[in-house]
């Protein structure tokens, strides 16, 4: 059969029957390429997906095959059209069906390369290819090298947020929008620096390995030289080729077409809250090309579904891995943009591909209470002002200062305090809910600082606990060389070793940049795992020893032989009791709790923590008498002298009266008398 573009054969039939041609139309002609055959299967599949109910994970995986064959055949517009509805009807089907076509064979992510890929060669002549749906909307068009040297802004916008079949997509330059805000009703918006079409028209190009691997190295953003990976092996572009971009720009509602299966496991595992996406899932592709090692960022700024979420990060796409990756993207402050702060999240990434925020999200309000804050600086303030009083008066009396059991003491004291000293300063600079205040790297020395003080403090907490255990439960006056040397080993050099490592392991998301403070699972792995290893041996230690006070003062008369009521003897048990399990650890418990997500245990959470200080200072200082004494002697002798300065001033010009004995050249809190020890486990030859 002589057809307008040459011969066709077709095959034998009956009269009245409508048959296809047995052969494509020659490639060359574009006209000829349109299939009749390949739209109306296209149809067909696409009123096929309509009822999405019926569709199982293994129709998931016929459906990509089909859509593989029309890619591979078809660049017509028609078809892509109908592609990209078929995509927004599986979009529809249950969540449950979709992981699993993901978890077996990752025939959902299959999909979404046949798309990209269908899209990347669509022919669109001299206009634009525009198709919107409920779940997904698509914009594709050529851009002159000209005008994408200028940088190219892509925004959407919606006034529905549960659908975009209404949406309007924009494609501007830079000169026609500005880039630093985002217009009213924004869904989502792209902004794509200049580097990229340079990239393009630079005939020194590097061209890399073909692969189709999304990751990019961390740890050279914004020192490398912005790479374009090829889709086809061995091929070459230079400035002649490059007439226009093909920029694809996609926006899926969700991330029904994404579902990770390491993300599901950690929803499971978790029961507070869920890690979702909280942003449509945008897709950019200029090119053709995967695009990466960006020096000039590519910003994506995104509407958030739920404003009041927690803990945002940015994320794409692997599709190798399957999962949501942090690698090469950052969030930006909600100050980085002009926007409503509280209804768009913006993120900055070093290549181009799909993109979303991933959030906890909370059954209810997790935004910190004002009271709470005022209550920690509070408590942290009181803490710092006791443990230095502490500290000076254990310092102060050379007696206390020469004990071992109180080198250990101190050395708690002053980690407790670099560790309320910190914490001021981080609620200080935390003034605004889910905002950056400080850079990525300020933020993480300040948490790490915070991990380190905490391990430091129950690491001499355990010390403390091992001291017990020598001097009242194994032998009294137990010998040990050098322990302090050791012991500061332990104290200060183990916490510096886990946190070095903890940072090195976790280095991309070892702290949460809004309030500088480690993430959950270095959180566990690094600091509640060591601490509850500790306060376990240290709760041990303190049955034991209190079994041991108990049949001290029942059988070897002490309590006795210092003239002490019985009444006393019970007082002086139930004392040192509540200082032990003070001191080995009992407020630390509380740190679980910050795992569990309601008012009530972030409540206890601060009494028990940033009051620390002061329950040591009470316990140790105020109910300790030999310290009350020689509170009194230092106020007494601070009277005497106040009062011999004022009786100097007045007997003017008289002979000076003599001073001495009055006790005005006696060091603080010294006294020639010796300090008796009731405690045991403060007592300690060395």
């Amino acid at each position: 059969m002589e057809t307008e573009f040459g011969q066709a054969r077709l095959p034998m039939t009956k009269v009245g029957i409508v048959i296809d041609s047995e052969e494509l139309c020659p490639e060359e002609d574009s006209e000829g390429r349109i299939g009749i055959y390949d739209v109306s299967v296209a149809e067909e599949v696409f009123t096929i997906t309509q009822n999405y109910d019926d569709i199982t994970a293994i129709d998931i995986g016929l459906l990509y095959e089909i859509l593989q064959f029309l890619a591979d055949l078809n660049s017509d517009a028609n078809v892509t059209g109908l592609i990209v509805g078929i995509v927004n009807n599986v979009m529809f089907v249950e969540e449950e069906v979709l992981a699993s076509a993901q978890k077996n064979d990752n025939y959902t992510a299959l999909i979404i390369q046949v798309l990209e890929f269908q899209l990347n060669t669509v022919d669109v002549g001299n206009g634009t290819l525009d198709r919107a749906y409920p779940n997904i909307a698509v914009q594709v068009l050529d851009i002159p090298s000209d005008t994408a040297r200028d940088g190219i802004v892509i925004t959407m916008l919606s006034m529905d947020t549960g659908s975009l079949s209404n949406s309007d997509i924009m494609v501007e330059t830079h000169q026609d929008t500005p880039t630093d805000s985002v217009p009213r009703d924004t869904f989502a918006r792209v902004v794509v620096p200049i580097e990229v079409a340079k990239v393009f028209t630079n005939p020194e190009v590097m061209e890399g390995p073909s692969s189709s691997n999304n990751t990019t190295n961390g740890d050279s953003l914004g020192t490398t030289t912005a790479s374009v990976v090829s889709s086809d092996p061995g091929e070459t572009m230079g400035v002649s080729a490059i007439e226009s971009l093909r920029v694809a720009f996609v926006v899926y509602i969700n991330d029904a077409m994404f579902p990770s299966p390491s993300l599901a496991l950690l929803n499971r595992e978790t029961q507070e809250f869920n890690r979702e996406i909280n942003t449509p899932v945008v897709s950019i592709a200029i090119g053709g090309q995967k695009i990466e090692n960006l020096m000039e960022r590519v910003n994506i700024t995104f509407y958030r579904f739920e404003p009041d979420s927690l803990d945002p990060t940015c994320n794409f796409w692997e599709f190798n891995l399957g999962k949501w990756s942090m690698e090469g993207c950052q969030l930006l402050p909600d100050n980085a943009i002009n926007s409503f702060s509280n209804e768009y999240y913006t993120c900055a990434c070093d290549h181009l591909t799909n993109f979303a925020v991933l959030v906890d999200i909370y059954a209810e309000d997790k935004s910190p209470k004002p009271a709470l804050r005022i209550l920690s600086i509070i408590g942290c303030a009181i803490s710092c002002v006791c443990l230095v009083i502490a500290i000076m008066s254990y310092l102060s009396v050379k007696k206390i200062r020469r004990s071992q059991t109180h080198k250990i003491f101190i050395c708690l004291c002053t980690t407790l305090l670099c560790l309320y000293t910190v914490s001021l300063a981080i609620i200080a600079l935390d003034t605004e809910f889910q905002h950056a205040e400080v850079g990525l790297i300020p933020c993480s020395v300040l948490a790490a600082l915070v991990h380190y003080f905490v391990l430091s403090s129950i690491m001499w907490m355990g010390i403390e606990g091992f001291n017990t255990y020598l001097v009242i439960i194994q032998v009294f006056n137990t010998y040990i060389p050098n322990f302090m040397i050791r012991a500061s080993i332990v104290g200060w050099g183990i916490p510096a070793v886990i946190v070095v490592a903890t940072g090195g392991i976790t280095i991309k998301y070892y702290a949460v940049e809004d309030y500088c403070y480690i993430r959950k699972w270095p959180l566990i792995g690094g600091l509640l795992v060591p601490m509850a290893i500790i306060l376990i041996i240290n709760i041990a230690v303190f049955i034991l020893a209190m079994r041991r006070l108990q049949n001290s003062a029942r059988f070897e008369g002490r309590v006795k032989k210092d003239c002490k009521t019985e009444r006393q003897e019970t007082l002086e048990r139930i004392q040192n009791g509540i200082a032990m399990l003070l001191l080995l650890g009992f407020t630390w418990t509380t740190g679980y709790l910050t795992l569990i997500n309601v008012d009530f245990t972030g409540l206890l959470f601060i009494i028990f923590n940033s009051l620390q200080g002061f329950f040591i200072f009470v316990l140790y200082c105020l109910r300790k008498a030999t310290i009350r004494k020689q509170w009194r002697r230092c106020i007494c002798c601070a009277l005497l002298r106040e009062g011999g300065s004022a009786e100097s001033k007045g007997n003017s010009g008289r002979t000076p009266r003599s001073t001495s004995g009055t006790g005005g050249s006696q060091p603080m809190f010294e006294s020639s008398s010796a300090i008796s020890h009731t405690n045991p486990s403060f007592d300690n030859s060395n």
